[in-house]
């Protein structure tokens, strides 16, 4: 009778050790799709409208570059010396990233193709006189 609850005991902690081994093997290569990417964007193209005399106005928008940091909690993006915090998840084999701060920008990245769409709806529903909304259209390359 011992014996056969040696054998067991045995068996059983062999099994947790394994599965122990492939949950820590699983963790590490989520720790590794994880890793820090870089990525310089170059604005292809991108419209304004901004709020003035009582209605929206339609503005093109200033060829912009930026710098798109993907790296977990501490994601972010840089226009000139302006750093915005990132809250990125996956979504349908892209990356959705909301501004931490007011939550106001949304970016929406295709890391296959290097494609980017970067939008502010914050405009939109507040009331003030001279408040805007725009959307666009980047290019990145990962360093």
């Amino acid at each position: 009778m011992v014996c056969e609850f040696c054998v067991l005991f045995a068996q059983e902690s062999r099994m947790n050790k394994l599965l122990i081994t492939i949950t820590l093997l699983c963790f590490s290569i989520g720790a590794a799709a994880q890793e820090k990417e870089i990525w310089a964007c170059q604005q292809e193209a991108g419209t304004q409208l901004i709020w003035e005399d009582g209605r929206w106005k339609s503005f093109g928008v200033t060829d912009t570059q930026l710098l798109l940091t993907l790296n977990g909690a501490n994601s972010a993006y840089k226009i000139g010396s302006i750093m915005i915090g990132l809250s990125c998840s996956e979504a349908f084999g892209n990356i959705s990233c909301f501004s931490t701060y007011t939550g106001d920008r949304h970016i929406y990245f295709d890391p296959d193709s290097g494609r980017m769409g970067l939008s502010s709806l914050y405009g939109a529903v507040i009331k003030a006189d001279t408040e805007s909304v725009y959307t666009q259209i980047f290019n990145c390359t990962k360093f």
